[in-house]
């Protein structure tokens, strides 16, 4: 039987060539953009520099960059990585010049019980990691949010983006249908489809982390597959590192 990390990977990479192209996804990034810019100072950015120099953020499981794209103007290196080559891929090809020069995103998984990339210095020492609607495809959630917090530098903040709370088996269904899936199939790429409020914060103090926070975003985000239109909420999680 794949892995998640197996059958993400498969998933994802089917998936990467309808990115960014629809309206709903066009207006899905410019939602989560216009909250993380309302909100920079929540996160410690303002004129992308701390006293160590360029702040620098680490955007995993970063798809095709939503994150990236959202966050540049206030950091100064970033590096994504993501489980898909195929994301990685074009990711790297939307990189346009009114991103930092020091960005590039590369094939990994933290989560893996030996995680790649490996700490190096490049791949260490974030002042900010941030995950985006990613982390309900985690095989691990608490292991997750210790190895990303292993990625920061102290004082260092975790930043997740995800889904409030999960949609019912008839909405996984139609899912499904459209990507030519069973519902067992998609199940295979996430143990949960959304979290309740709380739930994150939670994890991320029993791994230490402190000054955990979180907000909603307000209103729905209108997600539109053909015929399947789900109306999610969002919600902005984080932690800082001891």
């Amino acid at each position: 039987m794949a892995s998640i990390q197996d059958a993400n990977r498969a998933f994802f990479d089917k998936m990467v060539a309808e990115y960014d192209l629809k309206p709903w996804q066009k207006k899905l990034e410019l939602n989560i953009t216009n909250f993380l810019v309302e909100k920079r100072q929540w996160l410690g950015l303002d004129l992308g520099e701390d006293s160590q120099g360029p702040i620098r953020l680490l955007d995993y499981a970063c798809g095709t960059g939503t994150i990236t794209r959202a966050l540049a103007p206030y950091v100064g290196q970033i590096r994504g990585i993501d489980i898909s080559p195929k994301s990685v891929e074009k990711y790297n090809s939307l990189i346009s010049t009114n991103l930092p020069a020091e960005t590039k995103a590369v094939e990994g998984d933290l989560i893996a019980p030996n995680a790649v990339p490996a700490a190096t210095p490049e791949f260490t020492g974030f002042d900010i990691v941030a995950v985006g609607f990613a982390f309900h495809h985690f095989s691990d959630y608490k292991l997750g949010i210790q190895r990303l917090q292993e990625r920061l530098k102290p004082g260092g903040i975790l930043l997740i983006i995800d889904f409030l709370g999960e949609v019912d088996e008839s909405t996984m269904e139609a899912f499904a249908k459209r990507h030519n899936q069973s519902t067992t199939e998609l199940r295979a790429t996430m143990h949960k489809t959304g979290f309740e409020k709380g739930e994150i914060s939670a994890l991320m103090k029993d791994v230490g982390m402190v000054d955990t926070s979180e907000f909603e975003l307000e209103g729905n985000l209108e997600i539109e597959f053909q015929d399947i239109t789900m109306n999610r909420k969002a919600m902005f999680v984080k932690g800082t590192r001891q």
